[in-house]
């Protein structure tokens, strides 16, 4: 906020650094001005912003939007590194051209990478070179009459190997309604089907169970709300819950922290889940929601 010498109140933005705020309000007033659809009653908007999105991948439009780029090298520095990085994923990395380039996007559900990432998880797990390496576990359904999953992650050698399997309730009221090769996949062994009114969770400690007779028990991951039902199945594999150092309850919160490792993760083609089309359909069948603070979840 300024003043000309007649007394007349202008305003600069450049670079927001808060969407769906107070200076987004102004900011349309400020268009609404310039545009003619408002009296200015003194305002005088002065807005430092690219034109239109295609002028983001033209170094010599940056200034438009960053003026203080002539006396700040270092921040153009910055700002090409921040560039390739919005590259490789414009959704994940949008504060660049939200910011940086004073033009929010609205941004909806997405792909959470290129196919082609995803199909680069068909990479060979190396399952006798791996047993003994230490694996984080993983569980999550959203009910146990619908769908059970279940992984286990190791890392080695900037790989990171999931194995995992899923339980499938054959009276799920969903199951009619996916159309993938199920019963295929279970004949692979990726998928057990569960003639019951719900998958037993018994059945899924048996397996963490069998992995961890090969791979060592490092950590465990679960939604907050579902450890309720696996209590008493993770003190038969000798899981303290209580144990903070053992088991971790996640929250949407830790999504958002993750879900940027995994992009890079997935870009660098670094996660490998073998020869396993049930995780590659997940994959493909999951999407980025954008929440606040440029952060998203899956």
């Amino acid at each position: 906020l300024g003043k000309v010498e007649d007394g007349r109140e202008f305003y600069i933005t450049t670079n927001g650094e808060v969407r769906d705020s107070v200076l987004d309000e102004l900011l349309n007033k400020s268009l609404d001005i310039l545009d003619g659809k408002l009296e200015d009653f003194g305002h005088l908007p002065f807005i430092c912003r690219l034109d239109n999105k295609e002028e983001v991948h033209d170094e010599s439009k940056w200034y438009k939007a960053n003026p203080s780029l002539y006396q700040r090298p270092s921040l153009l520095m910055q700002m090409q590194k921040e560039y390739q990085d919005y590259k490789l994923n414009p959704i994940i990395n949008k504060s660049f051209i939200d910011k940086r380039m004073n033009l929010p996007q609205m941004h909806t559900m997405t792909a959470i990478t290129d196919y082609e990432n995803i199909k680069a998880t068909n990479q060979p797990i190396p399952y006798e070179e791996l047993e003994g390496y230490n694996c984080t576990v993983g569980i999550d359904y959203a009910t146990i009459s619908d769908m059970v999953g279940a992984a286990i992650c190791i890392r080695k050698n900037c790989k990171y190997y999931i194995i995992s399997h899923a339980w499938i309730c054959e009276n799920s009221k969903d199951l009619p309604k996916i159309k993938a090769p199920l019963r295929e996949w279970a004949e692979m062994g990726l998928i057990t089907f569960v003639d019951d009114v719900e998958v037993d969770i018994a059945l899924v400690m048996q397996w963490i169970q069998e992995q961890l007779n090969k791979y060592s028990f490092e950590h465990l991951g679960i939604d907050t709300y579902r450890l309720s039902l696996i209590k008493k199945g993770l003190e038969a594999i000798n899981i303290d819950y209580y144990d903070k150092e053992e088991v971790t309850l996640i929250r949407p919160s830790d999504i958002m922290k993750v879900v940027p490792l995994i992009d890079s993760l997935l870009n660098n083609q670094q996660i490998v889940v073998g020869d396993n089309p049930l995780m590659r359909w997940s994959m493909n069948n999951t999407q980025l929601l954008p929440k606040q603070n440029g952060n998203f979840v899956y």
